[in-house]
């Protein structure tokens, strides 16, 4: 599995870089863009900024030829802005499929600590190119432990996939940096109820409990769900009223009737017929 590659390392530039290319990025396209910072850098060569976000937007638009080797190059030269010559590198050599001349770049970047969530996700993508879920895995995780974002965990415990339940400890970690997050608490729900033995389906019921009832009441979703946990415990006379509910929460719902409400209610009569065994 490769997770999509533009999700892996398209991070901002620095705010005071991202701010000026963003001001420029709503005048047109990509080609006005480009020849305005052409434009610019032909006026003044050192201007190290405008040389950084130039070859960062060529980049960006999956450009490998040589159109920015002369700004990596420019900043590399350059020791306070060499930092960025050399993040620039390692996205254009894994743009080129270099991987083997990437690889080293990129490790160095992580322990010089330059851009390491970028660059860890670099890495964990070329592990992925091997079929090494292993390491790739381990960058994902350094990925995620240098920001703690949301994306980069979720993206982690899905690199699990095939490889069995994630470790019980990035779980909780998961569930205590993202208490309020629906995007997190489901991935970590999911984990928990696809491995199916008592005590984790125990904690899935915890989940989708608390998730239920106080934290989106209104969610047929999170309602199916834990009546599915519930039915999965044998807990069959608890889980009809759950269904109920959540069959009035769809009938009630105009927007649910007029998207996919027919197959959300397919799904729950099928399970409040299996409450009825």
């Amino acid at each position: 599995m490769r997770l999509p590659l533009q999700r892996f390392f398209y991070l901002q530039l620095p705010l005071w870089c991202s701010l000026t290319a963003g001001a420029v990025w709503s005048h047109g396209a990509y080609s006005v863009m480009l020849e305005r910072y052409n434009q610019d850098i032909q006026g003044n060569p050192q201007n190290y900024l405008k040389r950084a976000e130039r070859a960062y937007l060529i980049l960006e638009h999956q450009d490998t030829s040589q159109a920015s080797v002369e700004d990596i190059d420019t900043l590399l030269s350059h020791p306070q802005w060499r930092n960025e010559g050399v993040r620039l590198k390692a996205i254009r050599l894994h743009l080129q499929g270099r991987f083997d001349e990437a690889a080293p770049l990129i490790q160095q970047n992580i322990r010089d600590n330059i851009y390491l969530q970028e660059q860890a996700r670099l890495l964990a993508d070329i592990e992925l190119s091997k079929k090494d879920t292993a390491a790739a895995i381990t960058a994902y995780r350094a990925a995620w432990e240098h920001d703690s974002d949301e994306t980069d965990y979720i993206d982690l415990l899905n690199l699990h996939q095939g490889r069995g339940k994630p470790p019980e400890e990035l779980l909780r970690q998961g569930l205590n940096f993202y208490p309020r997050s629906p995007g997190a608490v489901q991935s970590i729900f999911e984990v928990y109820f696809a491995a199916g033995d008592p005590a984790s389906l125990k904690t899935a019921l915890e989940i989708s409990g608390r998730a239920d009832s106080s934290l989106w009441p209104f969610s047929v979703d999170w309602k199916i769900r834990h009546a599915q946990v519930l039915l999965s415990l044998k807990r069959a006379h608890d889980a009809e009223p759950v269904l109920m509910a959540a069959l009035d929460l769809l009938d009630g719902d105009a927007r649910l009737k007029v998207e996919d409400g027919e197959v959300i209610r397919k799904q729950i009569f099928t399970l409040l017929e299996a409450s009825r065994k």
